[in-house]
C-alpha cells in the first residue's frame, strides 16, 4: 500500500512518513542472488534454513551463520563459496583469497580512494592480509589518473580492487572506471547527492550499501551489482562501558541532527517523543553533536534512544552506538535485520511510525547493559578487513560495468564542511574546470554553485559571489528553460541581497512552468546543507521525487511543481517585506496548491493572516498545516496559533497548543545547552495565557519563566 501524507488542519498531530521499504522478491533465493541479504534473511526465516544461514553470513554475523550451516544436510556450490568467504573473514586462507593474491601467501593490493585527510581511510592500513595504499586528490590534482599514480608507486603494487568511500566526482581519477581495476563504492544518502554522484555510481562495478531499501532504490537506478551489508559501519567505534547502578539520567534521549527542514519526517517523529504528556518521563531531544567521549557517556546514562532513518531494512550507525553503550534502540521501521543482532536483538525494539502516543514506549525498558553486538559489528581493523573481503567476494562472482550514454561531462560540486582556505581552493578549481569549455547547462550550474559555496564560506569574498552570479546568468541566457539553473540563480540573488532581480527570475520560473526542463541525473539544486535555503524549500519531498524522476520520467511533473511552488513562496516573502499581505496571500495559496508539503508557504500564510487580521479560522488551519509538516515551526508560530484559538473561543485547542509548545521548548536544546529558537510573540503569548495550564505542565511553564527562557 502506498503511504499518503494526510495532514490534519484542526489539531497538532504530525503524520510521519514511514521509512522506505524494500521491493519484494519471489523467494529468499531470489533476494539473496540479487544481493539484498536483509530481505533474504527475512524471507528465509522459518522456511529456508540454507538461505537463512547464508544471509546471516552475508549480513555480517559470520559466526552465527557458520553455526547454522553446520546443521544443513548438504551445501550447494554457491553455499560452499559463502562458507569459504566466512572462513576467510575469520582468518583462514581460502580459494577466494588465492584468486586475488599474486603468489600464495602474498598480501592483496588494494587502492583506497577517499577525501584528503579522511579518518575513515586510516583503519584500512591495519587490515590483515592486505596492502592498502591511499589516493587522496587535492584540488591541484583534479583530473589526474590512476595510471599516473601507479607509475609513481613501486612496481610491486598491482591493485585488484579500488574502493571509494565518501568521495565523489573531482576527487576520483579521470580513468578510474576505465583502467581495468574493479571499483567498489560504499554508498550512503545517494538520494541527497544524486546529480553529483550519478556518473560515478553508474560506472562502478559494485555498490555496497547498508539497508535493504537502499539496495532496492540503487538497483532501480543503476545497472551494476548492488549488495546490502547492514553489519558494516564506517564511523569511530566507542568502547562499551557499563554504567554504575542508578546512573540513568534520561528515559528518552536523542542527540544529533534532530530538527533539519530537509529531514522533516525525522523532526515529526522526534516531536512526538518531545511532547509525550507523561510527567515522570525524562526526555531530552538535543539538536547537535557531542564529542565522542561525551556522547558515549550520555548514552550510558540513557534508557532508550528513538531512531529515524528514511531507508528501512538496515541498521543505522546510531543504533550501533546505542546498543554498544547498553541502551535500547527504538526503531521506526519493520526491523528485518534484528536477527543479525543475536542476543542484542531484544534491545532493538520496533515501534513503527503509526503507533499511538501510548505505544511509543515499551512498557518496560530494561535490558542488560552493554548489549553484545561485536559478533555483527566488528572492531577495527577486523571491520575493514571484512569489508574488503566482502567486496572481493562479490568481484569473484563476476561483475561488469559500463558507461551510460548520458554520462555527465561536467565536474560536479558538493557543499562540504571545508576550512576556509581549503574550501576556496576546491570551489575555485571546480569553477575553473567547468568554465574551461562549457558545453552544457550543467557546466554553468556547477560553476555557479561552486562560486556560491565559496562566497558563503568566506563571507567577505565578493569576487566569488559575483562569479557565481555571472556563471548562473550566462547559463540562463543559453538555457532559459533549465529549472535548476533558474532556481539556483534566483536563490543566489536572494541570499546575496539582489532581491529585485531574484523576483524577476522567480517570475520567469512561474511564467514558464509548463515548459521547464529537468534531468534528475545532472540537474543539481543548491545544497540543503545551507540552512537559509532549506528553511524555504521542501527538500525532503524534492529528493524523493527527483529520485523517482530518474526512473520514471512522468515523475518530473511534481518536481517542477515543487520548484515553482518555492518560487511563489519567495515572492510572497518579498510581498510581506513590502507590506503587501493581500498579494502575498495570492502567491501562497498558489504555492500550497502546487506543493501541499511546502511547510514554508504554510508558515508564511500564518504570518499573512496575522497581518490581515480577522481571519482567525483560516490562520488556525494554516498554523496546523505548518506545524504538522515541520513541528519546530510551533516555536515560531505558536503565539499566532494560541491567540487565534482563543479568539474563536476554542480554549481546549489553545491549551493543547500551549502544552505542546511548553513541552517542546522545555525538552529540547542545542548541544551547548542553549534553548532552541523561539519567537518573542510565542513567548509573550504563553506567558500571558499560561493560567490556562494546570498541574505539572503549568509547573514547567513557570520554571521556564523563572529561568528567563520564556
Amino acid at each position: 500500500m502506498v503511504w499518503q501524507e494526510i495532514v490534519p488542519n484542526s489539531r497538532i498531530d504530525p503524520p510521519v512518513r514511514p521509512p522506505k521499504e524494500p521491493v519484494g522478491f519471489a523467494s529468499a533465493r531470489d533476494a539473496f542472488d540479487a544481493g539484498n541479504y536483509p530481505v533474504a534473511l527475512d524471507m528465509a526465516r522459518g522456511s529456508d534454513p540454507a538461505h537463512y544461514a547464508l544471509s546471516m553470513i552475508m549480513g555480517g554475523n559470520i559466526r552465527r551463520g557458520l553455526t547454522l550451516m553446520e546443521a544443513l544436510p548438504a551445501l550447494t556450490d554457491g553455499a560452499q563459496n559463502v562458507q569459504a568467504y566466512a572462513h576467510w573473514c575469520l582468518g583462514q586462507n581460502t580459494d577466494i583469497a588465492a584468486e586475488f593474491q599474486g603468489q600464495a601467501g602474498c598480501l592483496i593490493d588494494i587502492l583506497m580512494i577517499t577525501m584528503p585527510g579522511s579518518a575513515k581511510a586510516r583503519p584500512f592500513d591495519n587490515a590483515t592480509g592486505f596492502n592498502v595504499r591511499h589516493l587522496q586528490l587535492t584540488p591541484d590534482d583534479f583530473g589526474s589518473t590512476v595510471r599516473a599514480f601507479l607509475d609513481a608507486e613501486s612496481t610491486d603494487f598491482s591493485p585488484v580492487l579500488s574502493v571509494v568511500i565518501d568521495c565523489f566526482g573531482p576527487y576520483l581519477p579521470d580513468d578510474l572506471f576505465d583502467c581495468g581495476i574493479p571499483v567498489a563504492v560504499w554508498v550512503g544518502d545517494h538520494d541527497y547527492f544524486l546529480p553529483h554522484r550519478y556518473g560515478d555510481l553508474a560506472r562502478a562495478h559494485l555498490l555496497v550499501t547498508n539497508s535493504a531499501s537502499e539496495h532496492s532504490e540503487l538497483s532501480a537506478c543503476y545497472d551494476g551489482r548492488v549488495a546490502a551489508f547492514p553489519g558494516h559501519d564506517t564511523y569511530i567505534q566507542p568502547e562499551p562501558t557499563a554504567p554504575k547502578p542508578g546512573a540513568i539520567e534520561y528515559d528518552i534521549l536523542f542527540t544529533g541532527r534532530a530538527f533539519a527542514p530537509y529531514m522533516r519526517d525525522k523532526a515529526q517523529h522526534l516531536f512526538r517523543f518531545a511532547t509525550l504528556e507523561q510527567e515522570d518521563l525524562r526526555v531530552a531531544i538535543i539538536d547537535g553533536y557531542f564529542p565522542e567521549a561525551a556522547f558515549s557517556e550520555k548514552l550510558r546514562r540513557t534508557r532508550a534512544v528513538p531512531l529515524f532513518w528514511r531507508y528501512g531494512g538496515g541498521l543505522q550507525t546510531r543504533a550501533v552506538d546505542v546498543l554498544r553503550q547498553g541502551a535500547v534502540a527504538l526503531s521506526p521501521e519493520t526491523g528485518i535485520c534484528r536477527d543479525l543482532l543475536g542476543a542484542a536483538a531484544a534491545a532493538y525494539q520496533v515501534i513503527g511510525t503509526g503507533a499511538s502516543d501510548g505505544n511509543l514506549l515499551p512498557e518496560e525498558i530494561q535490558v542488560e547493559r552493554s548489549s553484545p553486538v561485536q559478533d555483527l559489528f566488528w572492531p577495527s581493523p577486523g571491520r575493514e578487513g571484512r569489508f574488503l573481503k566482502f567486496c572481493l567476494f562479490h568481484i569473484s562472482l563476476g561483475v561488469t560495468n559500463s558507461t551510460p550514454p548520458d554520462l555527465p561531462s561536467h565536474t560536479p560540486v558538493e557543499q562540504r564542511g571545508y576550512q576556509v582556505n581549503m574550501g576556496i581552493g576546491v570551489y575555485s578549481r571546480i569553477m575553473s574546470l567547468n568554465m574551461r569549455a562549457p558545453k552544457t547547462a550543467e557546466h554553468f550550474n556547477a560553476a555557479g554553485c561552486a562560486g556560491f559555496y565559496g562566497a558563503i564560506l568566506s563571507q567577505n569574498n565578493q569576487k566569488l559571489a559575483q562569479l557565481s552570479l555571472k556563471f548562473f546568468r550566462e547559463g540562463i541566457q543559453r538555457y532559459p528553460l533549465n529549472a535548476a539553473l533558474a532556481f539556483n540563480l534566483a536563490r543566489a540573488l536572494w541570499v546575496f541581497g539582489v532581491k529585485d532581480e531574484a523576483g524577476a527570475v522567480f517570475g520567469h520560473l512561474i511564467e514558464n512552468h509548463k515548459a521547464l526542463k529537468f534531468q534528475a541525473s545532472v540537474d543539481a539544486l543548491l545544497s540543503h546543507r545551507v540552512r537559509v535555503l532549506s528553511d524555504m524549500f521542501n527538500y525532503a519531498d524534492y529528493y524523493r521525487l527527483a529520485t523517482e524522476a530518474l526512473r520514471t520520467p512522468a515523475a518530473i511533473t511534481p518536481v517542477l511543481s515543487a520548484v515553482v511552488s518555492a518560487a511563489r513562496t519567495y515572492l510572497a516573502s518579498a510581498d510581506l517585506l513590502n507590506d503587501q499581505p493581500a498579494r502575498a496571500l495570492d502567491n501562497l495559496e498558489k504555492a500550497v496548491a502546487l506543493d501541499g508539503g511546502n511547510f514554508a508557504a504554510h508558515g508564511l500564510t500564518v504570518e499573512t493572516f496575522a497581518r490581515l487580521g480577522g481571519r482567525e479560522e483560516a490562520l488556525l488551519r494554516a498554523f496546523f498545516m505548518a506545524v504538522n509538516l515541520y513541528p519546530p515551526l510551533l516555536l515560531r508560530y505558536g503565539g499566532e496559533g494560541i491567540s487565534a484559538a482563543l479568539v474563536l473561543g476554542r480554549e481546549d485547542t489553545a491549551i493543547d497548543v500551549m502544552t505542546k509548545c511548553v513541552l517542546l521548548f522545555a525538552r529540547t536544546s542545542s548541544a551547548d545547552g542553549q534553548s532552541l529558537e523561539i519567537s518573542e510573540n510565542t513567548k509573550s503569548t504563553v506567558r500571558e495565557h499560561r493560567g490556562f495550564l494546570s498541574g505539572w505542565i503549568r509547573k514547567i511553564a513557570d520554571q521556564l519563566l523563572e529561568e528567563g527562557r520564556l
